[in-house]
């Protein structure tokens, strides 16, 4: 189960994701994001995944291409850090040049 909470300030749109990113989950929060991004105006994204315990291969996907779109990752623990490491250095080596809001 994943629970998606969106906060929207006049500064940001935040994510705050807890539980897994896994499986159904992920198409779930693709499809969230995606309708928010059309209710939006352009304000910069965040997703902070502190709250998430695991996340699939199919989750980190999705993450990394939310970076490559503007969006800002936010983590706490040894393991989210990490793998938004892994996303932000794998955006950088490969010179995704279409990160936005950086």
């Amino acid at each position: 189960m994943l629970k998606i909470t969106i906060d929207k300030t006049d500064k940001v749109t935040r994510f705050n994701l807890e539980g897994k990113l896994s499986g159904p989950w992920v198409k779930e929060l693709d499809r969230v994001w995606v309708a928010s991004a059309k209710t939006s105006e352009s304000k910069p994204v965040a997703v902070d995944i502190s709250g998430v315990t695991f996340i699939d291969s199919d989750g980190q996907q999705l993450l990394a291409r939310m970076y490559g779109q503007g969006v800002k990752l936010e983590a706490s623990g040894c393991m989210n850090r990490s793998i938004v490491a892994r996303i932000q250095q794998a955006a950088h080596v490969a010179g995704n040049g279409t990160r936005r809001n950086q």
